[in-house]
């Protein structure tokens, strides 16, 4: 990345807790961007936290695990 050009910290911060009525447990995501070479989280368990530093550019991402849960990192 040029110096002085745009760049920002982001941090995924897994919450996510599934309950079945008998126990709660957490919910393991993997993030990574739709283009496959920008970013990937690996695993992040329950109650983790990953961060990336992305340069100026529009990222569209996914979880791996869960196909539906979807967005996107805009830097500006």
């Amino acid at each position: 990345m040029p110096v002085g050009a745009a760049s920002a910290t982001v941090r995924w911060v897994n919450i996510d807790m599934s309950s079945d009525g008998y126990s709660t447990v957490g919910v393991t995501h993997h993030i990574v961007s739709n283009d496959g070479t920008s970013f990937d989280t690996g695993n992040i368990a329950a109650n983790e936290v990953m961060s990336k530093t992305l340069g100026a550019g529009t990222y569209p991402y996914h979880c791996i695990l869960h196909p539906s849960m979807t967005g996107t990192v805009v830097v500006t």
